[in-house]
């Protein structure tokens, strides 16, 4: 995603619908009944699902809800896929490094004809993975062999971090973001600067001022405590920690997101026994299937919020896909070949 310095002119997100602000209330009007009433509670039946499941073996699980997005968890791939995932497309590295390349390329174009010396760097693009490689925890064993709790290495997000920043003149940042400079050498300044410009162009309104935008995420992240509570998602968490006191391994919170901090994690240095907890971790949690069992709770809350609010989604999808392809077509590469980026995978059959 664009950094808050370097975001579309604030003006974007501004104008919202009615039909989009009573969308959001009923989102978070059902977000509220879910919770206070305790609706995403489970059942005493292990595992039971609101959902039809394609596969289910300790190391891949995937099953669709009824409007046909999958819930994936495979550790093999080191990939989980989940319901919402296809509305928070923004989420995933290769669709935000995307956006903000194609950003890129459009603001140097602007600033050029606009005759300033300004100019991006290349922004590197990072391949397809899944937005959940930490979501519960480690989960991959042969990751937690070679790095433990710490960040797998990836050189675009490296150089992505390595970018500077530096200082522009005042006659920059108004051709960039707008300022009380209308023209430069006659040249008329885009209104709002060559950032709103290049945001506009790829559809970034469309999605960044939709109401429905903010609210997925928030749902999207609301969702993994949610089915945390759930009696199906607790059952699966006792037989995790039993099985990780079974390898010698004693979790202090109770919590399978919190070994990372138990071990005394810092930066990227490995510390002490961590490789060993890692993958003791990672071994529990397919063989109880853990995670299988918690994205399966995720996916029938996330549906239920599809459900209530399907016009409003389903729009904030077509203006994501739309993004992806123009952002692409800038940067002069293909769209990913993967089931959340096609337009006939959105829908159930």
């Amino acid at each position: 995603m664009i950094s808050p310095s370097r975001s579309p002119h604030p003006t974007c997100g501004a104008a919202r619908s009615d039909r989009g602000s009573r969308d959001v209330i009923r989102l978070l009007v059902l977000l509220l009944a879910l919770i206070v009433a305790g609706c995403f509670k489970g059942n005493d039946e292990l595992p039971s699902f609101d959902l039809e499941v394609v596969a289910s073996t300790p190391q891949r699980f995937e099953a669709k809800n009824s409007a046909g997005h999958r819930v994936i968890v495979d550790s093999e791939a080191s990939y989980i896929e989940l319901p919402f995932d296809r509305f928070v497309l923004l989420q995933f590295s290769a669709v935000g490094d995307r956006f903000d390349g194609a950003v890129d390329v459009l603001v140097n174009q602007c600033m050029e004809e606009l005759g300033l010396d300004f100019r991006f760097d290349e922004r590197p693009i990072r391949p397809w993975g899944s937005n959940h490689m930490r979501r519960y925890g480690i989960f991959s064993r042969d990751l937690a062999a070679q790095y433990g709790y710490a960040r797998v290495p990836s050189p675009e997000l490296d150089a992505i971090q390595e970018r500077q920043s530096h200082p522009q003149s005042d006659e920059v940042q108004d051709a960039l973001l707008g300022g009380s400079t209308a023209t430069k050498d006659n040249v008329p300044i885009p209104e709002g600067g060559c950032m709103r410009f290049a945001s506009d162009a790829l559809g970034g309104p469309a999605v960044l001022g939709d109401p429905t935008f903010g609210l997925a995420q928030s749902v999207s992240a609301a969702t993994l405590e949610m089915a945390l509570e759930d009696k199906r998602v607790r059952a699966k968490v006792e037989e995790w920690l039993s099985c990780m006191a079974d390898a010698g391994v004693e979790v202090a919170q109770e919590h399978p997101i919190s070994l990372a901090a138990s071990v005394g994690r810092s930066g990227s240095e490995v510390r002490g026994d961590e490789i060993d907890i890692a993958v003791a971790d990672a071994d529990c949690k397919e063989s109880t299937r853990l995670l299988q069992v918690w994205a399966a709770v995720e996916a029938e809350i996330q549906s239920d919020f599809y459900v209530e609010n399907e016009e409003s989604l389903d729009r904030l999808n077509e203006a994501l896909l739309e993004l992806v392809e123009k952002s692409s077509a800038v940067l002069g590469v293909e769209v990913p070949d993967v089931d959340l980026l096609r337009r006939d995978a959105a829908r159930s059959d």
